[in-house]
């Protein structure tokens, strides 16, 4: 206890020197935390998107091979995939896993559509549309997936599942809350819904209501209707639509979406030779998200590439500073150091005395360097990314909407800035380490002399 309050008066007793010294730590460690919270950051983002544009494969037209048959002669041929195609490609070796979705639009004689029987001006509709006359309006839609682990709205949270849970089985479904108190639906209940065909021979799919879920999805069509409107979706699985149309209605009911997920971002020339294998028109291909990948991890690439140069500048100079000032503070401190050994103190005292010095200077600056590198770190990094875009407007590079990435200190960023911290201390205390460990007391005297 005796060298920690010792510790502390020497810092009071010597304020210039140590003020320099923790004014230069405390700089050091404020831009070692903007760098690291931009860093990790960006590390994640890019992780993060890295995998989904990786993976994520869409099917699109071959501009190229297009052209080829217009320069040719003729028009280009760009037949519809076929549903059997798309599910034959999901059975690649390549793929981690695919997602298959269906859309039925449909009529149900016994519920009642939000917005059913209201178009955009909110004004009721009086007679069917010609050529209309026999077929329903539609009042809900049925979405038939294969896995309900794909689900976007569901994994960011503006779909959620508040009563019940999500379907595991065939002929089970979840409704919108709003939905279910429209037509006094609750768990359990099963439900009928049709074609829009009046006069449909075919019986009704019949399901069993497993959830209901919260939903705070927008219309995304521009219009009011009850098709447009997202709480009146019944979601079933795959399978569930599959059985009904092959095995009841005996006709077409809906067309096959399917996003494939590859096992390795690198497998994309692979696939895409083995779909075309399997029939896949030559005028078609698979392709990625390459604008959202511009948009995206672009940005983020060039912020953490200045960050970790920034990083590394600051450690290298600051450090190199900090071993002179050290330096400095020995040469003053040798009498000091010399009497406390020659009345005695040992060794080991003497250096964790001066170990104790330097860490509380870090300490006191780690925690000031975090606050202002937490509070400094988004508006730095908002003024590199757009001077970035500006370089590359000027040099006649494309013009990209760069989308903003928020920052946030992670428990990552305090333990790696910690560490840093840590490393300061032992580099701005070496110097007097070494020197007392190397000479004795006496020569430490003489040396001052």
């Amino acid at each position: 206890m005796y060298i920690l309050k010792n510790s502390i008066k020497n810092l009071f007793r010597n304020k210039g020197r140590n003020i320099i010294v923790a004014i230069i730590i405390l700089s050091m460690l404020t831009f070692t935390a903007i760098s690291m919270i931009i860093r990790n950051t960006t590390d994640n983002v890019i992780k993060s998107y890295k995998e989904q544009f990786g993976s994520e494969i869409y099917l699109r037209y071959d501009e190229t091979k297009i052209k080829e048959d217009e320069k040719n002669g003729g028009w280009a041929d760009i037949p519809e995939i076929s549903d059997d195609i798309k599910i034959k490609l999901a059975n690649s070796e390549y793929l981690k896993e695919t997602m298959i979705s269906v859309i039925f639009p449909s009529y149900a004689k016994d519920l009642k559509g939000l917005d059913q029987g209201k178009t955009e001006s909110n004004s009721n509709i009086g007679t069917a549309p010609s050529g209309m006359e026999g077929y329903y309006e539609p009042n809900l839609t049925v979405y038939g997936y294969n896995t309900p682990d794909l689900l976007k709205d569901f994994k960011e949270g503006k779909r959620k599942i508040t009563s019940g849970k999500m379907f595991t089985n065939n002929d089970e479904c979840v409704v919108s809350e709003d939905f279910a108190k429209l037509n006094n639906l609750k768990l359990g209940d099963k439900i009928n819904i049709s074609d829009t065909t009046k006069s449909s021979e075919f019986p009704p799919l019949k399901l069993t209501i497993a959830g209901i879920y919260f939903d705070s999805t927008e219309n995304k069509y521009g219009y009011i209707s009850a098709t447009t409107n997202p709480r009146n979706d019944i979601i079933t699985t795959y399978e569930t639509m599959k059985k009904y149309q092959e095995n009841v209605a005996k006709k077409n009911l809906y067309t096959v979406s399917t996003t494939y997920y590859l096992k390795n971002p690198d497998m994309l020339k692979q696939f895409n030779k083995e779909a075309h294998e399997k029939g896949l028109h030559k005028n078609y291909m698979m392709s990625t998200d390459e604008l959202s990948y511009n948009k995206i991890v672009k940005p983020a690439e060039s912020l953490a590439k200045v960050s970790n140069i920034f990083l590394i500048s600051v450690l290298i100079i600051g450090s190199i500073i900090l071993i002179l000032l050290s330096i400095l503070s020995i040469r003053e401190r040798k009498y000091e150091i010399g009497v406390l050994r020659a009345m005695g103190m040992k060794k080991g005292k003497v250096v964790r005395g001066i170990l104790y010095e330097s860490l509380i200077t870090i300490s006191v600056c780690l925690v000031i360097g975090l606050s202002i590198g937490a509070i400094t770190a988004q508006p730095i990094s908002d003024i590199i990314t757009q001077n970035q875009q500006d370089q590359n407007s000027s040099f006649g590079g494309i013009q990209v909407n760069q989308e903003k990435i928020n920052l946030s200190m992670s428990y990552k960023t305090v333990i790696d800035v910690s560490i840093i911290a840590l490393l300061l201390a032992i580099i701005s205390s070496s110097v007097g380490v070494l020197y007392i460990l190397r000479y004795e007391p006496m020569k430490i005297l003489s040396d001052r002399n």
